[in-house]
C-alpha cells in the first residue's frame, strides 16, 4: 500500500500464491460459504478492516474479533492501481468493497471481464461483477442472495483510452454465470484521491500491462508492476521511455522529472544514480 499526501491506495491487489499454497490446493480450497474467514485467519489476505466486502464478514463469523486489534489495520483506500490482469496482481480484488475504484488499462479491464465471463464462477472470480452473499437458514453459512442482482465494480481507465461502442456494450452485458447485472460503465480518470496519474505501457507476458507514474504531491513514484527484461541491447531506462513515448500526456507532463521511488516486483528503494527513469 502507498500512503502519501492524505491519500491511501494499493499498487495491485492479487493472490499471494506462496501464502495460499501453504494451506490450500486444488481439492482443499477456502470455504466460500464462510466468506473471507479462512483467508484472513490463515493469513492469505492482509487483515485490513474496512477494505473488504461487508457481506463476506457476517456478524456471526466474528471475523475481526478472532484477529484482535493488534493484528489488523483500519484504512480507507481511495483506489487500487492495477498493473495487469495476472492473478497474483488482480485476483483478490474479488473480496474488496465495490466502492473502491479500480484503475487499470482498458485492455486489462476487458481482460478481467472476459476471464470472469468464461470462468467457472465462484467467489474468487468476482473481480469485475460481484454477487451479494446472505446468511442461509442454517445461520452459520453464506450463499448467493438470489433476490438481488449482481453489481459491477467501478473501473477507471486513463483519459484517451479510445472506448469504442463495442467495448462499452460488452462491458455492461451480463454473460456466463453473472446473471442479472446492475451495471457501472467504465469511467475515464487520471486521478486517484490527491494523486495525479500517468499510465505507461510496459512489456510483459499479458496484454494491457502498464506502469503507473504517481505524482503524490510529496514526490513522483513509479510503479512498474511486472515487466520482462529489456530486449538485447536495451536497458530499463530505454524500455520505460519507449512506453512514455506512446503516451503523449505522460511524455510532456513528466519531461525532466525524477522518480523519487521506483516500485516493482523485487524492487524496493532506488539508488540515486538510477532515479532518472522518467526523463524524456
Amino acid at each position: 500500500m502507498l500512503e502519501a499526501n492524505g491519500t491511501q491506495g494499493f499498487l495491485d491487489f492479487g493472490t499471494s500464491y506462496a501464502a495460499h499454497g501453504r494451506y490450500f490446493e486444488e481439492f482443499l480450497k477456502p470455504r466460500d460459504d464462510q466468506g473471507i474467514l479462512d483467508h484472513l485467519v490463515m493469513g492469505v489476505l492482509p487483515p485490513i478492516e474496512g477494505l473488504y466486502r461487508t457481506d463476506l464478514t457476517p456478524p456471526w463469523a466474528h471475523v475481526w474479533d478472532r484477529l484482535g486489534d493488534d493484528a489488523k489495520r483500519k484504512i480507507a483506500p481511495a483506489g487500487i492501481l492495477l498493473s495487469h490482469a495476472h492473478g497474483d496482481h488482480a485476483s483478490d480484488i474479488a473480496y474488496v468493497r465495490s466502492v473502491v475504484p479500480i484503475h487499470a488499462s482498458l485492455t486489462t479491464a476487458v481482460t478481467l471481464k472476459a476471464l470472469q465471463d468464461s470462468g467457472r464462477g465462484g467467489l474468487a472470480t468476482e473481480t469485475v461483477a460481484w454477487a451479494k452473499r446472505a446468511t442461509t437458514a442454517a445461520g452459520d453459512t453464506l450463499a448467493v442472495d438470489q433476490g438481488e442482482s449482481a453489481h459491477q465494480r467501478i473501473f477507471r481507465v486513463p483519459h484517451g483510452s479510445a472506448l469504442s461502442a463495442s467495448v462499452e456494450e460488452y462491458w455492461v452485458e451480463p454473460r456466463g454465470k453473472t446473471g442479472d447485472l446492475i451495471t457501472h460503465p467504465i469511467e475515464e480518470s487520471d486521478e486517484l484521491g490527491s494523486w495525479k496519474l500517468s499510465c505507461l505501457p510496459v512489456d510483459h507476458s499479458i496484454l494491457g500491462s502498464v506502469a503507473w507514474g504517481i505524482e503524490t504531491g510529496e514526490g513522483l513514484v513509479l510503479y512498474t508492476g511486472d515487466l520482462r527484461p529489456p530486449r538485447a541491447g536495451a536497458d530499463l531506462r530505454r524500455h520505460l521511455r519507449a512506453g512514455a513515448g506512446r503516451n503523449r500526456r505522460t511524455s510532456s507532463r513528466d519531461r525532466g522529472r525524477s522518480a523519487g521511488e521506483l516500485s516493482g516486483r523485487g524492487t524496493k528503494r532506488v539508488e540515486a544514480r538510477h532515479r532518472r527513469l522518467c526523463a524524456a
